[in-house]
């Protein structure tokens, strides 16, 4: 029996660059952002397709795309970061509602005084001894993490994330992959057919060019025509080599490009309302509760 091949998904929908031509979904290179100093970016042009086939934008808007990797060492780490905080503040608050302490007590005594007051080691019972080695452990994981932010190494943070959060890492990258995570697009590859590293669209970071600029990149643009020629606030957005063009190198086609707008749409024109109190939801399953059991 012939076995056939696994059909590979074509994620990112991509077609081939036209030189002298940007358009909706355009990549280009040479891009600086200046969150991400030392880092070679791309930019997608998102100005609407229709504007500039008839010419009619005095400026083109783009959002930028960093390497995955150097994602990961600045807004993905952040993202990381929060979550294992709140992670940890979780537990040490279940501890403090499983003694019947206040929460709130956190907002005013430090760890090392709740722990002395609230949950000394020579506890008298089996059940306050469990509670003060839950608030020492989860204690303890709070101040090893603190300790390794003050380090201000990324590097460093990342890599105890990889060595003892795999879960979270891949976590973060499943949602990326299913444009869960809000603010960023992710992009497998940039050009077709090629092993390349994937890339993050920052959909908060908007840029805008001239229409001459974008028109020069359009057809290739050095360092030198780019220098002198136009505003600080435009050269600042490029990091041309003496040896490279910006140019583009790739361009997002349908349906892909359609979706990253609509994610683009969403993010500034969604409505956002407040979350609802914890204690009044753990109200209704505690009701729930004692109606089943009734």
């Amino acid at each position: 029996m012939k076995r056939t091949s696994k059909k590979i998904r074509e994620r990112p929908h991509l077609s081939d660059a036209s030189i002298g031509e940007l358009t909706q979904g355009t990549i280009f290179n040479c891009v600086r952002v200046p969150r991400y100093p030392d880092t070679m970016a791309v930019g997608v042009v998102i100005t609407a397709r229709c504007d500039i086939a008839q010419n009619k934008y005095p400026i083109l808007n783009f959002v930028p795309a960093v390497p995955l990797s150097e994602w990961f060492k600045k807004d993905g780490l952040t993202l990381l970061i929060e979550a294992e905080r709140k992670a940890i503040l979780a537990k040490i608050t279940q501890v403090l509602k499983d003694a019947q302490i206040s929460p709130a007590l956190l907002d005013s005594v430090d760890l090392a005084k709740i722990a002395e007051v609230h949950f000394p080691k020579d506890a008298a019972n089996k059940a306050a001894k469990k509670l003060a080695e839950r608030f020492e452990k989860a204690a303890s994981e709070m101040s090893t993490f603190a300790s390794l932010l003050e380090s201000d190494d990324s590097d460093k943070i990342f890599d105890w994330f990889a060595k003892n959060k795999v879960k979270d890492v891949k976590g973060i990258i499943t949602r990326l992959s299913k444009h869960e995570v809000s603010g960023y697009y992710f992009l497998e590859h940039l050009h077709k057919d090629e092993d390349q590293p994937s890339f993050v669209c920052l959909l908060r970071d908007v840029s805008a060019i001239s229409r001459d600029l974008s028109e020069k990149i359009a057809k290739g643009l050095s360092s030198a025509g780019l220098e002198g020629h136009f505003n600080n606030s435009e050269t600042g957005l490029f990091n041309i080599s003496n040896d490279d063009l910006s140019m583009p190198i790739s361009c997002i086609g349908s349906p892909t490009i359609e979706h990253l707008m609509q994610t683009f749409s969403s993010l500034f024109g969604r409505i956002g309302l407040e979350d609802p109190d914890a204690d009044f939801l753990d109200s209704i399953v505690t009701n729930l509760s004692e109606k089943n059991e009734g």
